[in-house]
């Protein structure tokens, strides 16, 4: 059997069993092998840190309505990790 794999470190753990089988390890960076690497760097990008400032700031919002009508919701570790 021969498994193809990535070269992230889990891959490579002195206690994988990869007995009976032939591993073959795509290069650092193989746009050509998986496509979806060409969309990285858009998608660690600062488009979805927008996105998530936009959604962490509405959950932040909610959680505050929520307490102010008698809720019980903690807010620091909301509030220290938007910040």
């Amino acid at each position: 059997m021969i498994v193809i794999v990535n070269n992230a470190s889990w891959h490579k753990y002195a206690s994988l069993n990869w007995h009976h089988m032939t591993v073959c390890y795509l290069p650092a960076y193989s746009p050509d092998f998986n496509p979806i690497e060409v969309y990285g760097e858009f998608l660690r990008s600062d488009f979805l840190l927008a996105i998530f400032q936009r959604q962490s700031k509405n959950l932040l919002r909610s959680s505050v309505h929520c307490t102010s009508v008698g809720g019980s919701i903690r807010l620091m570790p909301l509030v220290v990790f938007c910040q």
